[in-house]
């Protein structure tokens, strides 16, 4: 058994008023927000704070998912790795880790996350309470590969749960965005690897629907799929882009992953821009015509290249490069809307999400669609299903826009699918009902647990009232 620690100076735990927003930048608040770095720092916290709390890791959900203006609990401060074990790949950490602290020091040993978001910046606890799922299709969701948690809750205090013990409790927090309680410690089976490189290929398809027969063609031989689509394409190209495909490369090569050396100048440059450049210009710039130029020429940039050899981190984590692209958006912020359809729907419903949305001008630059390969749920509220996810940024410019992206979570209502939480800033409660008709096993859970409602964010009260 190795064990690796990192030790801070305790100063004690600070209450703060903060402003508070979700990566999106739709949501602000004024919230009052702790830095525990003890598991006794959250209980006092608790017993002195009336009301209802949420934790928040590196705030990665787009929506309101981590916002909760009486009362937040920042686990930036509970970043120890507490114990790995060599022969099964189990790390057992605190919630404050993050996936890039992980790759640090672990891809250069042999190890890493089964499962990784799109990106690094995102804690076990965030992994853990948004189940977060990536480009590596067969290995399922984040949360099918935790094998132990340690959670403050309400009712109890500090509880331990897993698949054998509390399992009720160890469900309900997989995907549960955070409401059953305060996730200290994760204990998660890491993936043994012989290289820390990928090799790529890259396929272009003209249609969305050559799109979807690629990834078909492929299901089961490739370690690694996504596709980029022109989300801005109509007709007979509606939907085009290209698919990438990799594997770990077959040479069995380490090298260690220095996280810093990822932003790189053209990073540097574009953050000091997003923030010099005043946002009128910004909402300015990033119209229809802009973004149509920009789609058509990513989508032929595959012919010159985007294949070969490249880092894991680098491969699954492109937009890392720029650490603040959502200044890109200005200050009015963008939706993000990431949706999972059935897979027995995925040719009828995609192309048509894809369609209203390029009839209505949304304009999205980012538009990404991956397969979900397994069936079943790693927690009650995990989104992953069987089927194909497709996502879309459009910039917040009004009423349009809302309407847009509430119509199409109609759609995905009617094929049975799936929004994402994590992602979601406009979900009613009506559709969040018809898409997540387990949430009433969810709640008698959580009433268990937390009879209070002690943990409660913006977007339960939006979403669940």
């Amino acid at each position: 058994m190795a064990s690796f620690l990192f030790w801070r100076t305790n100063e004690g735990m600070k209450f703060s008023k903060q402003k508070q927003s979700g990566w999106g930048q739709v949501y602000t608040v004024e919230a009052n927000v702790w830095r525990p770095e003890r598991s006794k720092d959250i209980s006092q916290a608790l017993a002195q704070k009336d009301g209802a709390v949420i934790a928040q890791g590196l705030a990665r959900s787009y929506g309101d998912a981590s916002l909760q203006p009486n009362g937040m609990f920042s686990t930036k401060r509970l970043n120890k790795l507490l114990a790995f074990d060599e022969k099964t790949g189990e790390l057992t950490a605190q919630a404050g880790v993050t996936i890039s602290e992980i790759l640090a020091i672990f891809l250069h040993r042999g190890w890493m996350p089964a499962v990784m978001p799109g990106t690094r910046f995102v804690t076990l606890g965030g992994c853990v309470a948004s189940d977060v799922h990536g480009k590596d299709c067969a290995n399922g969701s984040f949360g099918r590969w935790v094998t132990k948690l340690v959670i403050h809750t309400a009712q109890e205090g500090r509880v331990v749960c897993s698949p054998t013990e509390r399992e009720d409790l160890f469900k309900a927090t997989i995907g549960g965005m955070g409401l059953t309680g305060i996730i200290e410690e994760v204990t998660v089976k890491l993936q043994p690897v012989k290289s820390s490189a990928v090799d790529v290929q890259c396929l272009m398809f003209k249609n969305v629907q050559e799109g979807i027969r690629l990834f078909r063609e492929h299901k089961g031989k490739q370690t690694y799929m996504a596709a980029w689509i022109d989300g801005t394409a109509k007709g007979t190209s509606l939907g085009r882009g290209w698919l990438q495909l990799a594997d770990e490369a077959k040479e069995p090569v380490l090298q260690k992953f220095y996280p810093e050396k990822e932003v790189r100048l053209a990073g540097k440059l574009f953050n000091l821009g997003a923030t010099l450049v005043p946002s009128i210009l910004l909402n300015f710039a990033l119209n229809w015509v802009t973004l149509k130029i920009l789609n058509a020429y990513f989508y032929h940039s595959a012919r010159w290249g985007w294949q070969g050899r490249t880092e894991i981190p680098t491969f699954m984590f492109p937009l890392d490069k720029y650490p603040d692209w959502y200044r890109m958006y200005g200050k009015r912020g963008f939706y993000q809307f990431q949706c999972v359809i059935p897979d027995e729907k995925v040719e009828q419903v995609i192309p048509s999400l894809l369609r209203q949305a390029s009839l209505a001008g949304g304009g999205s630059f980012f538009t990404t669609l991956k397969l979900f390969e397994h069936g079943g749920n790693a927690g009650v509220l995990s989104f992953p299903m069987e089927g194909m996810t497709l996502a879309m940024d459009f910039p917040r410019k009004g009423e349009k826009i809302d309407a847009l992206v509430q119509s199409m979570a109609d759609e995905v209502v009617k094929a049975g699918g799936k929004v994402y939480l994590t992602k979601d800033a406009l979900l009613t409660k009506k559709q969040f009902q018809k898409m997540y008709p387990q949430a009433e096993d969810f709640f008698k859970i959580k009433k268990k647990y937390d009879p209070q409602r002690k943990f409660w964010s913006d977007l339960a009260e939006r979403v669940m009232g």
